[in-house]
């Protein structure tokens, strides 16, 4: 099979995978916000921002370094199966002693039980590490769709028994715990591949080498990326924190659903082709336009939709989270463009970029959500989404410069998906007018809405762009003749 159409196979099962286990999340979600308080997952969202600082310190790296290699020696994946195992070890001691620390930050002791309990998954994750690493290397997607599923069903069924029968904030600590066992039981099956005990210094210290700066960059990164949580989890409580989650959380639905297909495929094909400069950069336009074409629309049919989105599909007492949501809405969509330049740096061997922007961008960012957290949480959504759209278009700027990239050959993979949503907010917000002056109710009014703006928008991108459908058409029948 060529890489082309390894890339092409992969890309579709990674679809299938993505669409079934954000789908099926997505619904979850809503079924939990039901039963749940907001106050709960405010609780969940303090811990999760020390469990994921700490997750991210659970492999240094390591596994991107193995998919990047071009070739690897048995000593390297041994060699990194120990070291997850020992380094899981000491962020579970690690997260015990900063439980009762993150406590006294967050001004709420109901973080530190959470945090003791949630450790659990740094025994259990490291098990499952390489397996998928191996299977994403080998761009066998099929088998870690089966195991994505099978972690989200088992994860998101073990959530909602646990909500309906009365235990709260534990429903959301349980659950991904189960997931995080089931998930790491199918790809050690799946994959054939047994661990023995063997330690290579120099195997080591030669992925650590690129998995360094892989580890510093997403380490800053998340910092970067969940600022906004700590600080609005500190100035504002659980409550507000909880509001705010779901503000910031539904306008990157399409980011956290799309960019994960094309960017599980994107990184190991890059990293065959990062001598080729020109396959590497058409390689990027196609996804960058494939991407465009799904978010843009989401983020513009949101932002007109959120005043009747959030009462028919949350409920009535998330209506705090409408305003916020339509501001971040920009900052969803420029998230999404710029969120695979880090695959595409990481391709070519310079990981160390996003080491130093995230060192000098870091600080900067805090400091003005400090300030803007005076206002509440609409202080910290117009921070959030002003800060997004400056700092995609200086990073996109960087690794165009870095690949070789014109910015006219940027714009023209993104014009057309942004140029019919455009149409697609003319079209639907005169549309919601019209219905809301009909007395039409809520779930009408959406429904109405959401179909006109989806309706021009396939029309425009059809006149805009004709060859884009086709060419997905092809590529499913392709992957299902096969």
């Amino acid at each position: 099979m060529s890489l082309k159409q390894a890339a092409m196979k992969g890309a579709v099962w990674s679809a299938l995978s993505t669409v079934f286990s954000r789908g099926l999340r997505f619904v979850i979600t809503i079924l939990l916000a039901r039963v749940l308080l907001p106050e709960d997952f405010g609780l969940i969202s303090m811990a999760m921002v020390i469990m994921d600082v700490a997750e991210m310190l659970r492999d240094l790296g390591l596994g991107a370094a193995l998919i990047q290699r071009k070739q690897l020696d048995p000593e390297h994946l041994h060699t990194c199966f120990w070291a997850n195992l020992a380094i899981g070890a000491f962020l579970w001691v690690l997260t015990m002693l900063i439980a009762g620390p993150a406590a006294v930050f967050y001004h709420n002791p109901a973080v530190r039980p959470i945090l003791l309990v949630m450790a659990i998954n740094f025994l259990i994750s490291p098990i499952g590490s390489i397996p998928w690493v191996l299977l994403t290397r080998q761009l066998r997607f099929k088998e870690l769709m089966i195991a994505q599923s099978i972690q989200t069903v088992v994860r998101g069924a073990t959530s909602l028994i646990l909500a309906w029968k009365g235990f709260g904030v534990w429903s959301l600590v349980w659950g991904p715990i189960s997931g995080t066992v089931a998930g790491s039981f199918v790809n050690w099956i799946f994959c054939k591949w047994r661990p023995e005990f063997v330690w290579s210094k120099k195997h080591f210290m030669d992925l650590l080498h690129f998995g360094k700066n892989v580890f510093g960059e997403r380490l800053l990164g998340y910092f970067v990326a969940n600022s906004d949580f700590l600080v609005t989890g500190r100035a504002l409580g659980a409550e507000m924190l909880g509001f705010y989650n779901f503000a910031y959380q539904i306008p990157h639905l399409a980011e956290t659903h799309v960019v994960p297909i094309v960017g599980r495929v994107l990184f190991p094909v890059l990293s065959q082709v990062q001598d080729d400069l020109e396959r590497l950069r058409r390689g990027y336009l196609q996804t960058l336009r494939l991407i465009a074409s799904t978010v843009a629309p989401f983020s513009a049919l949101l932002y007109v939709s959120a005043p009747e989105f959030i009462p028919v599909v949350y409920g009535s007492r998330w209506q705090p989270v409408v305003l916020p949501l339509q501001i971040l809405c920009l900052a969803g969509f420029s998230h999404a463009l710029t969120n695979t330049v880090w695959t595409v740096q990481q391709a070519v061997g310079r990981s160390d970029i996003g080491l130093w922007w995230n060192l000098i961008s870091l600080p900067f960012i805090v400091g003005t959500l400090v300030f803007c957290s005076r206002w509440g949480i609409l202080g910290i959504a117009i921070t959030m989404g002003t800060l997004s759209v400056i700092l995609s278009v200086v990073i996109q700027h960087i690794t165009n410069r870095l690949i070789r990239l014109s910015w006219l050959r940027w714009f023209e993979a993104v014009r057309s998906p942004v140029l019919a949503s455009l149409g697609a907010i003319a079209a639907a917000l005169p549309t919601r007018i019209y219905l809301l002056n009909l007395s039409w109710t809520q779930p009408e009014v959406l429904i109405g809405t959401l179909a006109t703006g989806l309706l021009v928008y396939v029309a425009l991108l059809y006149l805009f762009d004709p060859p884009l459908f086709p060419s997905i058409y092809r590529t499913l029948i392709a992957q299902g003749s096969k």
